[in-house]
């Protein structure tokens, strides 16, 4: 299985094949030696190190040292196998603080005097450690369960706040003892083999937020409970009841998640340059994203209906087409053959942003697709032309950003230009040859290319810098800041 993550209340953990990370950044992670100067983690966190079964505590510091195993009170941790059957508990004269164990089966510490004898039961998947007098559990694996289908699902017992995934729902539950509110429909709500009133109540996925009640003046609110208002969830940050309106209550919530419009990918507009309604050499407006709205990806279809050679453009405006720029453009005069078509897609764009085309002869048209959203996501976040042979800084990060694409235009119809893109961990000033993604590119006449670093992300203060030999560059930026 790949990352998970898991997100329950104002609390979330994030799952690899390593252990888990809690959202304050304490790790509870497997290694294969000590810790103690090569893991950095913050104070609270636990290594567990399978070569030498041996349970470390981050005691202190921020670095990668502090770490100490787990003593005094609870002494140094090792593990002394699986247990599957009553028998495979220790000899109470044998067992020692701190030997732990892993639970292969659903088992019962009730073997006799001459073993531990405590009565205590366990199921498959959870760790124990013996603590002087009794088990004390360490994890339980169970309280993040996945399963296939609705049924197996329905047909598993549970304990309160587990977690599950069912892969025919593509949706997480969470375990609910008293869920005598929620009807079971097989797909927001799911019984469990535990019958009565428990429930598997849906909290992330497909049937997300399925069970979530509208906003309501009076209703009392407590810390973590999540409301809807206009198609946008909410979570509650400060108990209170709720006022006359939502507006005057909103300082009472944090956004969580704005639902996406009702939208499938597919045709946007489509306009035909046709020498009377639009005329040549002219700017045509092909597509305005709506106000409110957010639409990504976008592809842009040029065909040329022509037995001759044309030249078209196409703009990225962020405004009124009347508003376009030397840096919009996307491409600029490029050749298209007898019959031919060119497609170009960019990452996405927002409210009041334009794509604007032009061609020199009729009997051209273009077509934009794409999907709407009302949720932000990747669009438009600079552009800059260059100044011949300078440093130029495209974008400054401010928070984190990723899904990162840059397009190099050059509009010149004579000369090429030779060009350089960069990624600084700083400002602009400490460009340096190791800061370099692209150098001395080569862009032909009116050529444009899209680079796509969808697999490297911008942090706060770093600088994408660009550069040309030639003054009639321009570049853009895509990404999506979190």
């Amino acid at each position: 299985m790949g990352n998970v993550s898991i997100f329950k209340g104002n609390r979330a953990l994030f799952l690899n094949s390593d252990g888990f990370e809690h959202i304050d950044g304490r790790l509870n992670i497997y290694v294969d030696a000590t810790p103690e100067g090569s893991v950095t983690a913050p104070v609270g966190s636990i290594a567990n190190d399978r070569t030498n079964a041996i349970i470390y505590y981050k005691q202190s510091g921020a670095g990668n040292t502090g770490w100490v195993p787990f003593a005094g009170a609870v002494p140094v941790m090792k593990y002394q196998g699986a247990i599957a059957v009553n028998t495979d508990f220790p000899l109470i004269a044998d067992v020692q603080n701190g030997w732990f164990y892993t639970i292969s089966a659903n088992v019962t510490d009730n073997a006799g005097a001459m073993y531990t004898n405590t009565g205590q039961s366990f199921t498959t998947g959870q760790e124990i450690c013996w603590n002087g007098a009794s088990w004390t559990l360490i994890t339980d694996e169970n309280e993040y369960r996945y399963f296939g289908t609705v049924a197996n699902a329905e047909a598993a017992t549970g304990q309160d706040a587990w977690i599950c995934y069912v892969e025919e729902t593509e949706t997480f539950y969470r375990y609910e003892a008293a869920g005598a509110g929620y009807t079971d429909d097989n797909e927001g709500v799911l019984s469990t083999g535990d019958g009565g009133n428990t429930r598997w109540i849906a909290i992330s996925g497909r049937f997300n937020f399925k069970n979530i009640r509208d906003w309501a003046t009076g209703q009392v609110y407590a810390i973590d409970d999540l409301t809807i208002n206009n198609s946008t969830i909410y979570r509650c940050n400060t108990g209170h009841t709720a006022g006359a309106t939502f507006a005057g209550d909103i300082a009472n919530w944090d956004l969580l998640y704005a639902e996406e419009l009702a939208s499938v990918y597919g045709y946007l507009a489509a306009e035909e340059i046709d020498g009377a309604g639009n005329a040549i050499d002219t700017d045509i407006s092909l597509y305005t994203v709506s106000a409110s709205t957010y639409t990504r990806p976008v592809n842009i279809t040029a065909t040329n209906r022509n037995n001759a050679v044309v030249r078209i453009r196409i703009a990225h405006v962020d405004g009124a087409i009347g508003a376009v720029a030397n840096e919009d453009y996307l491409d600029y005069d490029i050749e298209m053959q007898p019959y031919e078509s060119k497609e170009i897609t960019i990452k996405g764009m927002e409210a009041a942003d334009t794509i604007l085309v032009r061609s020199d002869t009729t009997d051209v048209n273009f077509i934009a697709e794409g999907q709407e959203f009302s949720s932000d996501g990747a669009k438009r976040l600079a552009a800059v032309t260059v100044v011949a042979d300078t440093n130029t800084a495209l974008y400054v990060a401010t928070g984190n950003v990723d899904e990162i694409e840059i397009v190099a235009c050059n509009k010149d119809s004579v000369n090429s230009a030779n060009i350089r893109i960069a990624l600084i961990d700083g400002a602009l000033g400490t460009w340096a040859d190791e800061h370099n993604l692209r150098y001395e590119e080569i862009l032909l006449k009116n050529e444009s290319v899209h680079y796509s670093f969808d697999r490297r992300s911008l942090r706060n203060t770093h600088t994408i810098g660009v550069r040309s030999t030639n003054a009639n560059v321009n570049f853009i930026f895509y990404g999506k800041e979190l």
